[in-house]
C-alpha cells in the first residue's frame, strides 16, 4: 500500500512537471513562430482523435499500427515538401562592381525600417544609370545612391519578427548588408548570411554580412524583450524546422506525456467542478424578524440576508 501511494505521488509530480514543461514549450514556440506552435498542437490533436476513433471502432490492436502509419506519413510529407532554393545564373557582364544595402530603424521599437542602396559601377561600362540614381561617394569610391524604400515586417511569433525586402540589383554576385544602430541584442539571425559580424556600442549595435540573394531577410526580437533571447534561442531553432516535422513532434509528445498529464488535468477539472457546485449550493437566505406589541400587533419588520 505504501509503495502504491509513493508511485501515485511520483506520477502526479511528473504530471505537473510535464504540464508545466508543455505550457512553456507551446508558449515559447508561439512567441517565436506561430506555424511551429500550431504544428505541435495539431500533432497532439491528431493523436488524440486517432486514439478516440480506434476506441470507438473497437480496434485497440490497431493503435500501434496506426501510430507507425501516421509517423511514416509525416516523414514522407517532410521529404516531399522539403525543397531547396537555387540562384539563377548571373549575367555574363554585370555593370555593378560593388553593392551595399543599409537598413536603419526609424523607431526604437523597430516598427519601421528604412532601406538605402548604394552601388559602384565597373570601369568602362556602357551602362547608363537611371535619372533617379543620385551621385555620391560609396566607401571612398564614386558611386550612386538608389531611391530609398521601406522594408516589409512580418510577425512570425509573439516576440519574433522578420524583415524582408527585394534588392534593386539582381546581377551582383555579392551584396554587403549593414543594419545600422539596432537595439543591442535584438537582432537574431539573417537568411543565408556569410561573414556575419557584430559591432556593439552603447545600447545599440551594427550588424553586417554578405548575401548572394536578391530577397534579403533577417529576424529580430521585439524590444524590449531581447533580454529573454537566451531562453528563446533553442525554441527559435526548433521553430525553423519543417511544420510537418513539428506536427510529428506533437504526436510523440502526446504519446509520452499523456499518461502523466491526463490525471493532473482530471484532478484540476474535478476541483473546479466541485468549487462551482459548492458555490451554487450557497443560496441567499432571508431571515425575517418580527417585533410585535403586547397586543399582538405588528410594529416592525427587519430583513437580514445571509450568503
Amino acid at each position: 500500500m505504501s509503495q502504491q501511494n509513493t508511485f501515485s505521488s511520483a506520477r502526479k509530480i511528473i504530471g505537473y512537471v510535464s504540464l508545466a514543461l508543455l505550457f512553456f514549450v507551446v508558449v515559447g514556440l508561439f512567441s517565436v513562430n506561430f506555424i511551429a506552435g500550431f504544428g505541435v498542437i495539431a500533432g497532439a490533436i491528431v493523436y488524440f482523435l486517432l486514439v478516440k476513433f480506434l476506441k470507438f471502432i473497437g480496434g485497440k490492436s490497431l493503435l500501434l499500427l496506426a501510430f507507425i502509419a501516421t509517423s511514416c506519413l509525416v516523414f514522407l510529407s517532410v521529404f516531399l515538401f522539403s525543397r531547396g532554393f537555387l540562384l539563377p545564373p548571373l549575367p555574363p557582364q554585370c555593370p555593378i562592381s560593388y553593392y551595399r544595402i543599409v537598413a536603419s530603424p526609424q523607431t526604437n521599437q523597430l516598427k519601421s525600417i528604412k532601406i538605402q542602396e548604394f552601388v559602384v559601377l565597373r570601369e568602362n561600362t556602357s551602362f547608363t544609370p537611371p535619372s533617379s540614381w543620385m551621385p555620391t561617394y560609396v566607401d571612398n569610391q564614386t558611386g550612386f545612391q538608389l531611391p530609398e524604400k521601406v522594408a516589409t515586417i512580418e510577425q512570425k511569433g509573439f516576440l519574433l519578427k522578420e524583415v524582408s525586402f527585394q534588392s534593386s540589383i539582381s546581377c551582383s554576385s555579392s551584396t554587403f548588408v549593414e543594419l545600422n544602430d539596432f537595439p543591442l541584442n535584438s537582432f537574431f539571425a539573417a537568411h543565408y548570411a556569410r561573414d556575419l559580424q557584430k559591432y556593439p556600442y552603447v545600447g545599440t549595435e551594427t550588424i553586417t554580412w554578405n548575401s548572394s540573394f536578391e530577397n534579403v531577410r533577417f529576424s529580430y526580437i521585439t524590444p524590449p524583450f531581447q533580454m529573454v533571447k537566451p531562453i528563446l534561442n533553442p525554441l527559435v531553432g526548433a521553430s525553423s524546422v519543417n511544420q510537418w516535422f513539428m506536427g510529428f513532434v506533437g504526436i510523440i509528445g502526446a504519446v509520452i506525456f499523456t499518461p502523466f498529464i491526463k490525471p493532473v488535468l482530471a484532478e484540476i477539472a474535478q476541483k473546479s467542478i466541485k468549487n462551482k457546485i459548492s458555490n451554487a449550493d450557497v443560496q441567499t437566505k432571508q431571515t425575517v424578524k418580527l417585533i410585535v406589541s403586547e397586543k399582538g400587533e405588528e410594529k416592525e419588520i427587519e430583513v437580514k440576508k445571509k450568503h
